[in-house]
Formats: C-alpha cells, sequence, structure tokens
C-alpha cells in the first residue's frame, strides 16, 4: 500500500505531458465526477483517506502547487471543475496507486467473481462489505448532486474495481485518460 520504494518509482515514472489530447471544456466537469469516482473506490478499498492518497502526488514529483490545489478536491462540486492539470495530476495518482495495490484490487474482484458464480450476497464477505459499506457512505457524503439507490451504488462501486485493475497496469495512465477524453459528454 502506497509504497516509496525507489525501485516502485523507477518502474512507474510517467509524465502528465504523455496525456494527450487536452480534454474540452463542456468535458470539464465529467471528467471532474470521474475521477472523483475512482478516488473514492480507492480510499474505500485501501482505507486510507483521500489526503494520504493525494500525497502520492509528492512521491511522483508532481509539481508542488497541484497537489496543494486539489487538497479540497472532495469538496468540489459540478460548477467548480478541475483544471486540465489537477486532472492529468489526478490521473498519474490513481494510477499509481491502482500499481500499488494491484494485489489487493485482484482479491476484491476474485471474490466478486467467487460470489457471483455462488450466485451469494457480495457483502457476506468481509472485505467486499467493509469495501461497499464504505464506498456508499463517502459518494452520499461527497456526491449528493449524483444521487443513487444502494443497490445502484455497489454496482458503480464493483464497476470501479474493475476499472481500477485495467488502470493498475504498466503506462495505464495513458489509457485512463483516453478513456475520461472520449467517453461522450
Amino acid at each position: 500500500m502506497l509504497n516509496s520504494d525507489s525501485t516502485d518509482d523507477q518502474k512507474f515514472n510517467p509524465n502528465r505531458k504523455d496525456l494527450n489530447p487536452e480534454p474540452q471544456p463542456e468535458q470539464f466537469g465529467k471528467i471532474t465526477v470521474q475521477i472523483q469516482l475512482l478516488l473514492l473506490a480507492i480510499e474505500a478499498l485501501i482505507g486510507i483517506p483521500l489526503e494520504t492518497i493525494l500525497q502520492v502526488g509528492n512521491l511522483l514529483k508532481l509539481e508542488p502547487n497541484v497537489p496543494d490545489q486539489i487538497q479540497l478536491f472532495q469538496k468540489k462540486s459540478d460548477q467548480d471543475s478541475l483544471s486540465t492539470e489537477e486532472m492529468r495530476s489526478l490521473v498519474l495518482i490513481i494510477c499509481y496507486i491502482a500499481q500499488q495495490d494491484q494485489v489487493l484490487i485482484r482479491r476484491a474482484l476474485g471474490l466478486v467473481e467467487q460470489m457471483a458464480h455462488q450466485k451469494t450476497e457480495f457483502r457476506q464477505v468481509t472485505l467486499l462489505r467493509e469495501y461497499l459499506d464504505t464506498f456508499n457512505q463517502s459518494y452520499q457524503q461527497w456526491m449528493t448532486p449524483h444521487p443513487q439507490t444502494p443497490s445502484d451504488l455497489d454496482t458503480l462501486a464493483i464497476k470501479l474495481l474493475i476499472d481500477l485493475l485495467f488502470y493498475s497496469k504498466p503506462d495505464s495512465h495513458q489509457q485512463l485518460w483516453l478513456t475520461l477524453i472520449e467517453s461522450p459528454v
């Protein structure tokens, strides 16, 4: 979890300049929400606060002002979208953490698959119950303009786990960026 080992830093040495093309202004709100959802999923699965997650910016040697600007990220609204540089920084942070916690992500998804195969409720497994409960609570707290039912939130949380697995691969920051940019507004 959030390992600052220098060998890990060498494996994950992305650059925000790798993240092209530029998003269109009308996409900023949608991209902000998508990034926020991924961060909520990471926070719920790993069990560390968003503030700690954002400190990964220091490990990645992002410009000092960008992590400072996103400290209040979780309080932003749709009308107060992230800047392009903040988006790029957060994409790098999300992918780095997903890479560091790939084993936990795989374990959670393995349990999801096992429970689905057995046609058993996900919440019967402690790891999944804690993840889903924490995700639901965080979502209700920070994403109030986007109300969801508990069932819809569980589905969203599982989908985000699958997404995080894809973003845990090397150079996945480019894949995540393109997904954010290319998805419809």
